[in-house]
């Protein structure tokens, strides 16, 4: 006999979650980058050195438009329209590789032959050295009006003292024989010629700031002072014996008589007393023993008898 029925599958219940594996190592964070680069404009200010004009770190927007021309024709060759000099970069500057955008409103009188602005950017020592680091042409000058002429080129970065300074020089050139006269504008807010530059200000580090009072000195700790150690001090040397003193005389065995009177015996010569002996170390050296004393003098002795008679409790 066969069966048709179907075998049914049901799924079982979901095993646990397994252990998660360890996060990866995250990766070094990158370089911060530097924030911005600076803008200088070309200004009708004299710089502190002469004959340059002062290449400031912000427009010159409180004085009139200000033109520089140059007068020039085919066989002229390069002729400066002006030149502009930084202060000194100081540590707070940095020339590093990047673009240089240069923004010059410029002009020429007649529109005959091409007609160009050039832009010279050099180094200059506080010894007055000068060192170019590049030039750019800009676009050909088509209009008699102030118009903006821009061009852009990328450079490597520079090595530089704090004591340097940057340098613009512009010059023109045409190809007409008849002379032109070019124009570059400066100043206002309307056609201020300027560029945008990889100089970068790092800022000057912050004062440090004052130091915090010195916390008040703890009490210098006394300690109780120790006892002075004394060394056990050496036992005092053994004192000499004293010498044996003489035998006193024997007294005489006569009969005393009433009252009598008291021999006087004369006294032995006392003997010599013995040589002290030697100091033990920190102590007295050993005494001698003292000399034998002489005998007694055998002068005549006499015995007083007398008679004692007890009357009534009382001695007679």
């Amino acid at each position: 006999m066969s069966s048709n029925s179907a075998l049914s599958w049901s799924q079982g219940p979901q095993g646990p979650q397994g252990v998660s594996g360890y996060s990866g190592i995250s990766g070094t964070s990158g370089i911060n980058g530097i924030v911005s680069g600076t803008v200088v404009w070309p200004t009708s200010i004299l710089s502190d050195i002469g004959p340059f004009y002062l290449l400031s770190t912000s427009p010159d927007t409180g004085d009139p438009t200000t033109s520089f021309s140059a007068v020039l024709n085919n066989g002229s060759g390069l002729v400066q329209i002006q030149e502009f000099l930084t202060p000194e970069l100081g540590a707070q500057f940095y020339v590093g590789a990047g673009q240089w955008d240069f923004d010059t409103y410029a002009s020429v009188d007649s529109l005959v032959g091409t007609n160009q602005v050039l832009i010279y950017v050099y180094s200059r020592t506080a010894a007055a050295v000068e060192t170019l680091l590049f030039s750019v042409t800009a676009p050909d000058v088509t209009t008699t009006g102030a118009a903006l002429y821009s061009v852009v080129t990328y450079q490597n970065d520079f090595l530089l003292d704090t004591t340097d300074r940057i340098v613009f020089r512009y010059f023109a050139q045409t190809t007409s024989v008849s002379n032109r006269t070019i124009s570059i504008y400066v100043n206002n807010e309307v056609t201020p010629s300027h560029a945008h530059t990889p100089i970068e200000t790092l800022g000057y580090s912050g004062y440090s700031g004052v130091s915090g009072y010195s916390g008040t000195s703890g009490f210098s700790g006394s300690g109780i002072s120790g006892y002075s150690g004394t060394g056990t001090s050496g036992f005092s040397g053994t004192s000499g014996f004293s010498g044996t003193s003489g035998y006193s005389g024997y007294s005489g065995t006569g009969t005393s008589g009433f009252s009598g009177t008291s021999g006087f015996g004369t006294s032995g010569f006392s003997g010599f007393s013995g040589y002290s002996g030697v100091s033990g170390y920190s102590g007295s050296g050993i005494s001698g023993t003292s000399g034998t004393s002489g005998l007694s003098g055998t002068g005549p002795q006499f015995t007083l008898a007398a008679s004692v008679i007890y009357i009534n409790g009382i001695f007679s």
